[in-house]
Order: structure tokens, then C-alpha cells, then sequence
């Protein structure tokens, strides 16, 4: 895996803890989860910035939104929120998965 994956996989896990944090800043009225919301936005954005610098923007785009932040978002909300998700809802989330494999594997990078 390069640097630019790297970059892109933890900006991607940051996207998760700023979309939870949202969540569990009730709209912007709950510190510290405000505060901890806006300063992972900005550092999930930067780095997502600097892997984009070298991966072709769809598939950036795909990976940092669609499997890492949705996915680990779904998950993350079903382990430790308590959240519902039905077997069709994880069969979508395992072709998400799949689909992200394939973006990264089926190219010529």
C-alpha cells in the first residue's frame, strides 16, 4: 500500500469520528463534540487533500466517502450505537466493500 492509500484511509477513518461526533453533538449544542467534530472535519479534509494529489479523483472519492466513511459509519453505529441493520443492509454494506476491493485492485496503480 503507498502513502497515498495511507493518506486517504485515515482521513477516511477521521470522516467517521467527525460524522459520530455530529451526531453526538445534537447540531452543534453538546461541547466538547462540537469542537471535536470541527477539528476532525478539518483534518479529514487535509489529508484526503494530500492523497488526492496522486490517486485519480473518482476512486479517491469512492474510497474516502463510499467504504470508509459510509461503511465505517454504518458499523460503527451498529457495534457501539446500538443502531439496527438488517441483513439486506449488510449485504449492502459487503458489496460496498467488495466494490472498493475492486476499485483498488482492478486498476492499473
Amino acid at each position: 500500500m503507498n502513502k497515498n492509500w495511507l493518506l486517504l484511509i485515515i482521513g477516511g477513518l477521521l470522516e467517521i469520528v467527525w460524522a459520530l461526533t455530529l451526531k453526538l453533538s445534537d447540531s452543534f449544542t453538546v461541547q466538547p463534540y462540537e469542537i471535536i467534530t470541527i477539528v476532525f472535519i478539518i483534518l479529514s479534509f487535509y489529508l484526503f487533500s494530500l492523497a488526492m494529489k496522486n490517486l485519480p479523483a473518482g476512486i479517491a472519492y469512492s474510497a474516502y466517502c463510499g467504504m470508509i466513511g459510509a461503511v465505517g459509519s454504518v458499523l460503527f453505529g451498529w457495534i457501539f450505537l446500538g443502531e439496527a441493520l438488517s441483513l439486506g443492509q449488510g449485504i449492502c454494506v459487503c458489496l460496498m466493500i467488495s466494490g472498493l476491493v475492486g476499485l483498488k485492485y482492478l486498476g492499473d496503480e
